[in-house]
Order: structure tokens, then sequence, then C-alpha cells
């Protein structure tokens, strides 16, 4: 049977938000490294899917940067 996983993107912008804190992330460059990284990392423990668009996803993603630069 499988496990059917409900993708919430705010808990990925929260995870996201909390992992450039904790890694000091100043740059642009860094904040889309780790966005890469989190995808990459949902992608290999089944928590997102191929058939998820990612290419959105990440787009959307990126679009935090200023808020969070902002916020820091």
């Amino acid at each position: 049977m499988s496990e059917n996983v409900i993708f919430d993107f705010s808990e990925l912008l929260n995870e996201l938000r909390s992992r450039a804190l904790e890694e000091g992330v100043t740059t642009r460059e860094g904040y889309e490294g780790l966005v890469s990284e989190l995808l990459d990392e949902k992608l290999t423990y089944g928590e997102l899917h191929d058939d998820n668009n990612l290419i959105t996803m990440k787009e959307q993603l990126l679009e935090t940067w200023e808020e969070f630069n902002r916020g820091r």
C-alpha cells in the first residue's frame, strides 16, 4: 500500500527560511543553492515526485529571496 503524501508549500517555505537562517545565507546565490538542495532532498526522500511541477516550485521559492533578505 502506498502512502499518500500531501505537499504543503508553506511548510517547504518555512523549512527553507529556517535552514537559510541556520546556515547564515546572506546572498541570493546562496539562497538559490539552498533552494536546489532542499528540492533535491525532498525528491530523494520521496516527499516530492517528478510529477510535481518542480520548475514552478523552484521559481516560487526563489521569489521569496527579497522578503527573506529584508527580514533576517
